[in-house]
């Protein structure tokens, strides 16, 4: 099941272009990479004359057996 829910996303520019640029690789969903692609290009559009570099994943979206490696644990200390 699907829902479509309203967001909103908050931050300086810095903190977007690191969203961005972590949502936009291949081991991300699809769709969320997409998205993540689609915000860096109105970006790009709106901050390329002022300087603005986006390092974007440029492989081609493909089934990857690392996307299911990644997992968030607690580190002990």
């Amino acid at each position: 099941m699907g829902f479509n829910t309203t967001n909103r996303v908050t931050g300086n520019l810095s903190a977007l272009v690191y969203l961005i640029e972590l949502r936009a690789t291949r081991f991300v969903h699809p769709t969320l990479r997409h998205r993540a692609i689609e915000m860096g290009e109105a970006l790009i559009k709106e901050f390329a004359n002022d300087g603005l570099v986006l390092h974007l994943d440029q492989e081609p979206d493909r089934f990857d057996v690392k996307r299911g490696e990644q997992d968030i644990v607690r580190k002990e200390d």
